[in-house]
């Protein structure tokens, strides 16, 4: 479970988290999503659930998005966060399709573009969390919660959603299992 007290302090610089917000993070469900409109601070949430997470429970979480540029705000936003501990954001490995960072306790995370994930990626591989950002824009998204499903279930980890999304979209994540919490403006 997402400590909310770290989150604060290291991540809100003192501010109160919303209730939506709060609501996704004490959410306990093994799919979930936080659903919003454009600029609502999607991604930055999901930088808050990953570095909490990868701070204090040590082990390997993955992060999909639909592009590099996506990428790399949230490992900015990690970096950002680690330096108030005066710690590093390491580089673990880099090649053309993903990169792994790793923080000082041990947590790595790989951050690899939906078009770029395959299913000879996830074999052998297991992780504490998936979270996925704009998972519309993530080639056979639906197809490939049934390829995630068990590299998480290995570690009783889960897959978080985080985007805009319309209406049907928000049906099909339903159907297949997805709790989602809704920004206010999109209610």
């Amino acid at each position: 479970m997402t400590d909310i007290d770290f989150i604060k302090e290291y991540t809100q610089d003192g501010n109160e988290i919303a209730q939506d917000k709060l609501n996704y993070l004490t959410n306990r469900n093994r799919l979930k999503g936080y659903i919003g409109p454009r600029q609502c601070g999607k991604t930055y949430l999901l930088y808050q659930d990953l570095i909490c997470n990868a701070f204090n429970n040590p082990g390997d979480y993955l992060v999909i998005a639909p592009n590099f540029p996506s990428l790399r705000l949230i490992q900015q936003y990690m970096e950002e966060c680690l330096d108030k501990f005066l710690l590093d954001l390491d580089s673990a490995m880099t090649s053309p399709s993903y990169t792994i960072r790793k923080i000082p306790n041990g947590s790595t995370v790989t951050f690899i573009s939906g078009s770029r994930i395959t299913e000879y990626f996830l074999c052998g591989k297991s992780y504490k969390a998936v979270y996925i950002d704009e998972p519309r824009f993530v080639d056979r998204m639906l197809d490939m919660v049934d390829l995630l499903g068990p590299i998480i279930a290995q570690e009783h980890g889960y897959i978080s959603i985080f985007g805009t999304v319309n209406k049907e979209f928000a049906e099909d994540l339903k159907s297949i299992g997805f709790k989602l919490i809704y920004n206010p403006e999109v209610i």
